[in-house]
């Protein structure tokens, strides 16, 4: 187990990184709460709101550390892509034989229901 690569996993989770800040200030005044001096000063927190790039940035973070850490802890990964996803034909395809494997299986039932 790579215990540096935990321990900085667990600093970019923390308040003390600055995007992650960001975050954790957004939900406190005005995600899950309303922070009084927010909505009557209409002023944020210096640290400001994050932005589309901060949160694209902590996502992709957050991905990797929850991948990283399911494959140590779990033995398991995750893809955010689907293999051969520009492919629609290929989805469709394999959609097409699972259905026909159910209905010759639904058809193999059928036929071995006792009659009345």
């Amino acid at each position: 187990m790579d215990n540096q690569l935990l321990i900085e996993h667990l600093k970019l989770v923390s308040a003390g990184d600055p995007l992650t800040k960001k975050i954790v200030l957004w939900r406190n005044t005005l995600g899950a709460h309303r922070a009084f001096r927010v909505i009557l000063t209409g002023q944020f927190p210096e640290a400001g709101l994050a932005s589309r790039d901060d949160c694209v940035t902590l996502l992709d973070r957050a991905f990797s550390i929850f991948n990283h850490d399911t494959n140590l802890f779990h033995a398991t990964t995750t893809s955010t892509k689907i293999i051969g996803e520009e492919n629609h034909d290929f989805v469709f395809e394999l959609l097409r034989i699972g259905l026909k494997a159910y209905e010759h299986q639904f058809a193999r039932d059928f036929e071995n229901v006792p009659s009345a």
